[in-house]
């Protein structure tokens, strides 16, 4: 039998994730998290950051909750962010803000995220401090 605390812990990383962790009948993908901005500069969709890599952004993998961004942020080597909190909404979080280097996590996710591209501030643009998505990506 289980222990009480081994349980809340399959409980709090089942309900960390989305459907990514949630699909129980099939194996769900293994995401590789990777960040844009590795080069371009630019403001950049999941979608461009997933194909640099020769993979492809998947809407089923993205974190549920601020503590299922912390888990996989943390599973990360080097992990990206110097700490992990909710944000302001925005349709391309999770992302990592270029002043702080804090992710936030908080989106609508009414909506597909991997094709959304960010909107930095032209002042951070013209010093190449750009808003970094965080994108799940499977081959």
């Amino acid at each position: 039998m289980a222990q009480p605390s081994a349980v809340r812990l399959a409980l709090a990383l089942l309900l960390a994730f989305s459907s990514c962790s949630l699909a129980l009948a099939a194996t769900p993908p293994k995401a590789e998290w990777h960040i844009s901005n590795t080069g371009a500069w630019e403001d950049e969709s999941c979608d461009t950051v997933c194909k640099n890599h020769d993979q492809r952004c998947t809407e089923t993998c993205w974190p549920a909750t601020v503590q299922g961004l912390k888990f996989a942020m943390e599973a990360e080597s080097p992990n990206p962010c110097s700490s992990v909190e909710t944000g302001p909404a925005a349709a391309w979080q999770p992302a990592k803000d270029p002043e702080t280097t804090v992710c936030y996590w908080l989106t609508d996710s009414s909506y597909l995220r991997c094709p959304e591209k960010p909107t930095t501030l032209p002042t951070q643009a013209a010093v190449g401090k750009f808003l970094r998505r965080l994108c799940p990506c499977v081959p």
